[in-house]
């Protein structure tokens, strides 16, 4: 076994070690969602669904807004030394705008919340449900401060319960007051509320003693001036994700957002492993950023990931008509015809961020924002063109080029700042064993009419995706035994034999 191998091997590893422990939480929420989704459409009205999903798409908007890109500008700060006290008025300083950012915000969506209910639904009704959002956006980003601390203080786990806990009560609070009472979108947010206090509790009592409010306006200035240029790359990637929610309320009505939100959910199945790498992901880069081979390991991970991601992608595509009709009744069985191309676009956003690393790394961050702003107008102007004429249709379509053109302006950004040489004969691979995955369990089976036939092939065509990577030589025998052999030290250290 070469030592190149085992070089190359130890920094994925040390990074699948850290999704594995921090991504517990987003994975988790993830899975829940999917689990409560045909509760949900079971329970409410499609039109009712309609509203929260348009609603999802508002919340998701402010709380990016309210971050002000201070996420990434904490971690990047924190990890620019080692002395105690800068890192404390790192946090300190970061605390405070966290919080006077939110207050700002949340302060402007509860005073004009009628307006807000109209511009996002037509219907003052739901003026109620938006100033418990206003809330909600306050309480969440505490809440977000509380778990870059964690990440970055490497607890893992203390995030995890943390994770645990807030996903378990604003789940199970929101279907009590949805299932049990009745009370639709407003119950769905309320219970959401009620779960997230309770989260934010546990937090607080987590962090006890551990932070001092340390401000200092200097500190602040350069969290703003790395932070703030990051804020359209947050507005512009809410478009490319979410945007489409509002276009499709104003141009189709919520029953046909409804079914979007549905294939939308089954096509980010292929994202699963997203949430939890994402977690991860910004500490490990940071961390590394230095060492001089970090562009070797950043490519392996670009190239782990594609693959990956693109097996979810089969999965989901060929078996998007079960799994539809696992997430909802039979009224949203439309939904399965988006799924190919909202799954696709999750290849496109699995990638993004480590081939956006440059501009960050480098401080950079308005050529960032650059590209995910090209990529956004794209996305808009795609789905202005496309739904009046193919509906929904063309929201998934216009996801998918917006999603693309936002990773390969990404890619040619950041490689000019910290070059990162692409493994374009393994991505070539990958993509060529997909194509005879999808003739195979996709394509043909649509000719066949026996049940048990149509999913075997669809078994089959999977089972054929990483068997053709390894004949390839994508996948090579050494970085397999490599693997387990470093699996197995990890169970060892872990069990003590």
């Amino acid at each position: 076994m070469s030592q190149t191998t085992s070089t190359e091997m130890r920094p994925l590893m040390a990074l699948a070690s850290q999704v594995l422990v921090y991504g517990v939480g987003p994975f988790g929420r993830r899975l829940i969602v999917y689990f409560t989704i045909p509760l949900l459409t079971a329970h409410m009205g499609i039109d009712t669904f309609g509203v929260v999903a348009v609603l999802i798409s508002m919340f998701s908007f402010y709380d990016m807004v309210s971050n002000a890109g201070l996420p990434a500008a904490t971690i990047r700060l924190y990890n620019e030394n080692n002395v105690p006290r800068d890192r404390s008025i790192t946090l300190g300083t970061s605390l405070v705008l966290f919080v006077v950012f939110a207050l700002l915000l949340g302060s402007g969506i509860w005073l004009f919340a009628d307006r807000v209910a109209v511009q996002f639904l037509g219907d003052v009704n739901y003026t109620a449900t938006v100033r418990v959002i206003a809330i909600l956006l306050l309480v969440t980003t505490l809440i977000n401060f509380v778990q870059i601390v964690l990440r970055i203080q490497v607890w893992p786990t203390a995030k995890v319960f943390l994770d645990l806990v807030l996903i378990c009560s604003q789940v199970a609070f929101a279907l009590i007051l949805v299932i049990a009472y009745g009370l639709g979108a407003f119950g769905y947010w309320f219970g959401q509320l009620v779960g997230a206090v309770l989260g934010l509790i546990l937090a607080v009592w987590l962090i006890r003693g551990k932070i001092t409010v340390a401000y200092s306006k200097e500190r602040a200035k350069e969290l703003l001036l790395y932070g703030v240029p990051l804020l359209p790359v947050a507005i512009g990637l809410w478009g490319l994700r979410l945007a489409d929610r509002s276009l499709i309320t104003a141009s189709l009505g919520l029953t046909q957002v409804a079914i979007y939100e549905v294939g939308y959910k089954v096509g980010m199945i292929a994202g699963l492993l997203t949430a939890p790498f994402l977690v991860a992901w910004p500490q490990f880069a940071f961390s590394r950023m230095s060492r001089p081979d970090a562009p070797r390991t950043y490519r392996n991970i670009v190239t782990s990931l594609f693959g990956s991601t693109l097996f979810l992608t089969l999965f989901v595509i060929s078996f998007r008509h079960e799994l539809v009709a696992l997430m909802a009744p039979p009224e949203y069985a439309a939904a399965a015809a988006i799924v190919p191309w909202i799954a696709l676009s999750q290849v496109a956003s699995a990638v993004y961020p480590v081939l956006s690393i440059g501009p960050k790394i480098t401080k950079n961050t308005k050529l960032l924002a650059m590209a995910v702003s090209v990529a956004a107008v794209i996305n808009v102007a795609l789905n202005l063109l496309l739904i009046p004429r193919v509906g929904i249709m063309g929201s998934a379509i216009a996801t998918f080029i917006g999603y693309w053109a936002l990773t390969i302006a990404a890619y040619a950004v950041g490689n000019r700042l910290f070059p990162i040489s692409l493994d374009w004969r393994r991505l070539a691979m990958a993509v060529l064993a997909a194509g005879i995955v999808l003739i195979v369990a996709v394509e043909i089976p649509d000719y066949v009419s026996v049940g048990w036939q149509k999913f075997s092939l669809q078994a089959m065509g999977l089972v054929l995706y990483p068997a053709i990577l390894l004949i390839v030589g994508f996948i090579s025998r050494t970085q397999l035994s490599e693997v387990v052999r470093i699996i197995a030290l990890r169970l060892r250290k872990m069990t003590g034999k």
